[in-house]
């Protein structure tokens, strides 16, 4: 089911993303040079904020910008995981 322009419009005011720049998976991939399935699993993972629109994940620009200033994300190494210092 479509959606009309102006109803995906409302939603978007009401959650204030209006003239937000969103990616798709497969964009913020290249623009990275990783693969799409890493994208998914930092979404997944949250440490990537993302919208869902219908059936499609979109990462707002403006969440790329913040996961890179804070230095993005590194996985901790297996042997260490959950090992409090």
């Amino acid at each position: 089911m479509r959606l009309p322009v102006a109803r995906v419009d409302a939603t978007l005011r009401a959650v204030g993303m209006v003239g937000v720049g969103l990616l798709t998976a497969d964009e913020l991939a290249a623009q990275w040079r990783v693969t799409r399935g890493h994208v998914y699993a930092l979404v997944k993972s949250g440490v990537l904020p993302a919208v869902r629109v219908g059936r499609s994940l979109r990462i707002p620009e403006q969440a790329v910008r913040a996961f890179i200033a804070a230095g993005g994300w590194r996985k901790q190494p297996e042997h260490t995981a959950g090992v409090r210092g």
